[in-house]
C-alpha cells in the first residue's frame, strides 16, 4: 500500500512538472514573439506605442514622425553595424589564414558568405511570411 501511494505522489509530481515546462514554454514563445513583431515593424511599434501610451489626436499627430524617423535611424544603423562586422570577420580570417589548414580555412570562409547572404537589407524569415499567407488563405 505504501508503494502504491509512493509511487501515484512521484507520477502526479512527475506530470506537473511537465504540464508546468509546456505551458510555460508556450506562453513566454508566444510573448517573445509578440514583442519580435512590434519591434520590427515600425508600423506594429507605432500602433503598440499609440495603445500603450494612450495619447490623445494632438500627440499622435506630433509623436508619429519622430517614431518614424527613430525607425529609419535604427535600421541605417543595422546596415551599417553589418557592414562593419563583415570587415571584422575578413580582418580575423585574414590573421587566422596563417595558422590553420586549408579546409579549416574553408570551413570558415563558408560560414563568412552565409553571413553576407544574411545582409539585414534583405526580407528574412520568408518561409515563416509564406506559412501565415497560406493559413490566412485557408
Amino acid at each position: 500500500m505504501k508503494v502504491r501511494t509512493i509511487a501515484i505522489l512521484v507520477a502526479t509530481l512527475i506530470i506537473g512538472i511537465v504540464l508546468g515546462s509546456l505551458g510555460t514554454g508556450y506562453f513566454v514563445r508566444k510573448k517573445v514573439k509578440n514583442i519580435s513583431k512590434r519591434m520590427r515593424n515600425p508600423q506594429h511599434y507605432k500602433q503598440f506605442l499609440m495603445e500603450r501610451l494612450n495619447l490623445s489626436a494632438e500627440q499622435q499627430t506630433a509623436v508619429e514622425p519622430i517614431i518614424d524617423t527613430h525607425f529609419k535611424e535604427r535600421k541605417a544603423l543595422r546596415k551599417r553595424h553589418f557592414k562593419d562586422l563583415i570587415e571584422n570577420e575578413k580582418r580575423f580570417h585574414k590573421a587566422l589564414e596563417v595558422h590553420l589548414e586549408d579546409e579549416q580555412m574553408a570551413f570558415l570562409k563558408r560560414k563568412l558568405e552565409r553571413m553576407k547572404r544574411r545582409s539585414w537589407s534583405k526580407r528574412r524569415f520568408k518561409h515563416r511570411r509564406r506559412r501565415h499567407r497560406r493559413d490566412r488563405e485557408n
